[in-house]
């Protein structure tokens, strides 16, 4: 046993002075593998309907009949017995899109839906990966730590469950796209490297847009507290200009969507087949902070064997936050990542209460508590 231990440091330690291990492509690898691990329930064991499953393998399937000119088009005739559908005006299409031509391709080869789904969980899982890692490694400046973020980012309850459990497709596409929002940031204020942040912010912008509307109201509005802590350096003449262009960029390029979405919004034309829902407080599911530290879920799913989504693993998250904190008031640290530090923690902060306090949503205003990506669902 002593022997095998010893083979076992052995090789661990030529591992450690490989050149792979310090290599560029080595973080990528990481990622890679764990993203594949994660696909372990997608394709073992017995099939699960998620709560939004059925919903966006049907879209997925329309819009492949539909290529090219599904992409564009806002009516569908592939639907309702060729009578005509309306998809994508309320709902952005980008997920749906990717899968499209995920399932227009891998059908040549007999693959159907389930697997389009299982591609595009791995696509998520990966993507969002590279994406934290991209921006823990330019904050943090080391590459290490730029892993252990972005293999922690993939693998929280709540982002695992999202993808695989809810399969929230939408939800689950904004993963990929919020590190990119603040890596193009933390350019913009710190380095006005322009290239990055103008590639950054608006592909990430654009990219989260076209996929879930009401999450990217959200985020918005917790980015403007986050913003604050950059209130001098927003409106410094080297900056503030081109916020505005990016701004405007990102305006132009979501407005194929936007402006359909506002203009059928605001004709009170439009039908939604399932029974609208109002929500009331009972509805709301909260996480006490209680839930950080003992199981505590949420019930999930339309199957028989519905999903549970637990969270005792949210303790993490708290171990984090606190050795965030230190880093925060650590005199050591550089007060650019400092200034960003305390940002984001607030921003933790703020998500805790507003999960764990039931009563804080009788204060929301009606308008973000709307389901403007509420839209007429399709069925298999």
């Amino acid at each position: 046993m002593k022997n095998i231990i010893n083979k076992g440091k052995t090789v661990w330690g030529k591992i450690i002075k490989s050149s792979f291990w310090h290599s560029k492509y080595f973080p990528y690898l990481m990622i890679l593998i764990f993203s594949i691990l994660l696909l372990w329930p997608s394709v073992h064991g017995q099939f699960h309907i998620g709560d939004d499953q059925l919903f966006h393998m049907a879209n997925i399937k329309v819009f492949s009949d539909g290529l090219p000119f599904s992409i564009f088009s806002k009516v569908l005739p592939e639907m309702a017995n060729n009578f005509g559908f309306g998809v994508g005006i309320f709902y952005p299409p980008l997920p749906h899109i990717v899968g499209a031509f995920i399932y227009k391709f891998i059908s040549l080869f007999g693959a159907g839906l389930i697997t389009t789904e299982t591609i595009l969980h791995f696509l998520i899982f990966f993507t969002s990966g590279v994406t934290m890692y991209l921006l823990a490694n330019e904050v943090f400046k080391d590459s290490k730590k730029g892993i252990i973020a972005a293999l922690f980012y993939i693998t929280y309850n709540y982002f695992f469950v999202d993808v695989i459990v809810r399969d929230a497709l939408n939800e689950s596409f904004i993963f990929i796209f919020i590190p990119l929002i603040f890596l193009g940031l933390y350019n913009l204020f710190n380095f006005h490297n322009l290239k990055k942040f103008y590639l950054c912010f608006v592909l990430g912008y654009v990219g989260m847009m076209y996929s879930h509307m009401v999450m990217s109201v959200w985020f918005t509005i917790f980015l403007i507290i986050f913003l604050l802590f950059y209130f001098k350096d927003i409106f410094k003449k080297e900056n503030f200009g081109h916020l505005c262009l990016a701004a405007l960029l990102i305006l132009i390029l979501t407005s194929t969507f936007t402006v359909p979405m506002l203009e059928h919004k605001f004709s009170t034309i439009q039908y939604v087949s399932f029974i609208e829902r109002h929500w009331n407080l009972d509805e709301v599911w909260i996480m006490p902070i209680k839930g950080f530290f003992e199981g505590y879920f949420y019930r999930t799913g339309f199957d028989n064997n519905p999903g549970l989504i637990y969270s005792n693993l949210n303790f993490i998250v708290i171990i984090f936050f606190i050795i965030a904190l230190f880093k925060l008031f650590s005199k050591k640290t550089d007060k650019n990542l400092r200034k960003f530090l305390l940002g984001i923690s607030i921003i933790g902060v703020l998500a805790i209460v507003f999960c764990g306090v039931k009563e804080i949503w009788l204060h929301i205003p009606n308008i973000l508590l709307s389901h403007i990506d509420e839209i007429t669902m399709a069925s298999i």
